[in-house]
């Protein structure tokens, strides 16, 4: 898991990114990958990012609002010429998967991880199926008991100050 950071060495952003960079980096239990900058968030090398909750949510509505955007100048794009739509219609296949993987109603919420009790923020235009994922995903959690596992591990290195 990587730092939600400005940038990738050690030594940047804030105080407490480079605390929690610091606190991972001695952290054996955690396969920690180091800083990482917003671009990369849907690189596919990550599957938990570590952020505050501030720019965790920015970060977020910013990737959804650039993916709502290009799909919108895309399908401007593709009607703008017969062509593009001859392209666009042997490809209906591959957008239909595109726009469910990329939807958030197929995926519940965000974990958050180090609270107390089990956490599952999920989207504020979460429809039935989307919430009912979220619980779900808290369902889980709480039954592998994944707040006390985290737990166990933090209070092992309680000297850290934050």
């Amino acid at each position: 898991m990587p730092v939600l950071n400005v940038g990738k060495e050690a030594e940047k952003g804030d105080e407490i990114r480079r605390k929690a960079y610091s606190l991972l980096k001695d952290t054996p239990e955690i396969n920690f990958f180091g800083n990482m900058e917003s671009r990369d968030l849907l690189s596919g090398k990550y599957d938990v990012v570590v952020a505050d909750g501030f720019s965790g949510n920015v970060l977020v509505k910013s990737t959804e609002g650039t993916a709502l955007e290009l799909l919108k100048k895309l399908k401007r794009d593709i009607y703008s010429k017969p062509i593009y739509k001859l392209g666009a219609l042997l490809m209906k296949r591959m957008f239909m998967e595109e726009k469910e993987f990329m939807n958030y109603q197929n995926y519940g919420g965000s974990v958050m991880l180090g609270t107390t009790k089990t956490v599952v923020k999920g989207h504020g235009s979460s429809k039935a199926s989307a919430v009912r994922k979220c619980i779900e995903q808290a369902y889980r959690m709480e039954v592998s008991g994944l707040s006390g596992k985290i737990e166990e591990v933090i209070m092992k290195y309680e000297h850290y100050e934050f």
